[in-house]
């Protein structure tokens, strides 16, 4: 019995627990020891078993984790596409101008003319507000965010306005 807790105490992985298990159930099948073989072997036996359980549910809690993580970027992303859409679609003709320019010439940027009106700027840094962009310099120098470009082009080429 010393013997048995001695190699119980060396055991650290579940199939150590499981092969034991089944050499005690073994032995005591094919060779009727006096000792309660069958008892250890079975004890060792259920701990690999819940060891086991326990990894497999840690796999699936971890999968089931990251799909939730991945379901909400998709949700995060279809929400800011649908906006960023409707946005483009109630926004006033001097910001559509802006917004066009890019997408027409196919660039990120927009540079107003030198000596561009207070009110060109607002419409800059109204589109600013409306998360499409930077304002790179207060002079009217407008960065479109990358994503946003790539939705406005996908949604005006599917709506028929090419940008050709």
């Amino acid at each position: 019995m010393d013997n048995l807790i001695k190699i119980f105490g060396t055991l650290n992985k579940p199939y150590h627990y499981f092969m034991v298990g089944l050499f005690l159930v073994g032995w005591k099948y094919f060779f009727g020891s006096e000792e309660n073989l069958y008892f250890w072997g079975g004890i060792s036996i259920v701990i690999s078993l819940a060891s086991l359980i326990e990894k497999i549910f840690y796999f699936i809690n971890k999968k089931i984790i990251e799909y939730n993580v991945k379901k909400q970027e998709k949700e995060k992303i279809a929400k800011l596409k649908q906006y960023y859409i409707t946005e483009y679609n109630n926004m006033n003709e001097k910001e559509k101008l802006v917004i066009n320019h890019c997408l027409l010439n196919r660039t990120l940027t927009y540079t107003s003319p030198l000596f561009s009106n207070e009110k060109e700027v607002a419409y800059i840094y109204s589109l600013v507000g409306k998360r499409f962009g930077q304002n790179v310099t207060y002079g009217g120098d407008f960065m479109m965010d990358q994503y946003c470009y790539e939705v406005l082009s996908r949604y005006l080429n599917d709506k028929g306005i090419n940008n050709d």
